[in-house]
């Protein structure tokens, strides 16, 4: 087994346009689409309900074997408390290599839409209430994504986040009693600027007791797929990270890194 990009999108997900194929030369052996499963969707005004067609991946598997690419099949749920059976319902029906867990939004606005804050007293604190949320509903998910996207538009510090640490402290320990991975979202922390925000997200996970990682791009284009992994594997080699988790079959398997690093 082979460290991987465990977080990426092709033209299933409502956001993205990369055809499935555009990613072929740009994978090594294993490549995972983690498509939005994404109900009541405020990133339109109609909130549409965004359920990919998995059929599509799982039809295309057998070209991509014979291009020397393992297709896996993966889901990112964006949780809602309203539509959690909706949901249970899909990940009952595929039999997916991964589930990836995050929540975008809290039913009528995105907490990477400005607006939220006029509308919400404290988004941040309804965000990291609804992230607890997201884990004790689906315990089975492998992989927890990108703990500050509700904090991407607050232009956060570390010293920000102190007064809300009694709130991250149960979803961390949530996330380790479950043996989710603690997602490294490198479009997170190179795009929008959240290295320290990440590198006190896992000083803490660690002083908790969590030791699973994994590495995710969150690509919407095959250019950003792997982006800035090695940067990456730095961040993890000085909080002392020797492996990441992959998944297949949402079985986790533990890949060091160190071979490419120095």
């Amino acid at each position: 087994m082979e460290l991987f990009d465990t977080h990426c999108h092709c033209q299933l997900s409502f956001d993205s346009q990369a055809p499935m194929e555009s990613y072929m030369d740009k994978a090594d052996h294993y490549l995972i689409f983690t498509d939005h499963l994404e109900y009541h969707n405020p990133y339109f005004d109609t909130y549409p309900d965004h359920v990919p067609d998995f059929d599509q991946i799982l039809a295309k598997q057998a070209a991509f074997k014979q291009a020397g690419l393992d297709l896996l099949l993966g889901v990112e749920v964006g949780f809602l408390t309203s539509h959690t059976k909706a949901i249970a319902k899909v990940l009952d029906t595929y039999d997916f290599d991964a589930i990836l867990l995050s929540c975008h939004q809290n039913g009528d606005y995105d907490y990477m839409d400005e607006a939220i804050k006029d509308q919400v007293d404290d988004p941040i604190e309804e965000y990291f209430i609804n992230l607890l949320d997201a884990v004790e509903t689906f315990p089975q998910a492998n992989i927890f994504c990108h703990f500050d996207y509700g904090l991407r538009i607050h232009d956060l510090q570390v010293s920000d986040l102190k007064p809300y640490e009694h709130l991250i402290i149960p979803i961390f320990q949530a996330v380790i009693e479950t043996n989710m991975a603690f997602e490294l979202n490198s479009k997170s922390i190179y795009r929008y600027g959240n290295k320290e925000l990440y590198d006190y997200a896992i000083d803490l996970y660690q002083s908790l007791g969590g030791r699973r990682f994994s590495l995710g791009s969150d690509a919407h284009q095959a250019c950003d797929l792997c982006l800035n992994f090695e940067d990456s594997k730095q961040i993890l080699k000085s909080h002392g990270v020797e492996k990441v988790s992959v998944f297949l079959n949402q079985q986790a398997h533990e890949v060091k890194i160190w071979s490419s690093l120095t």
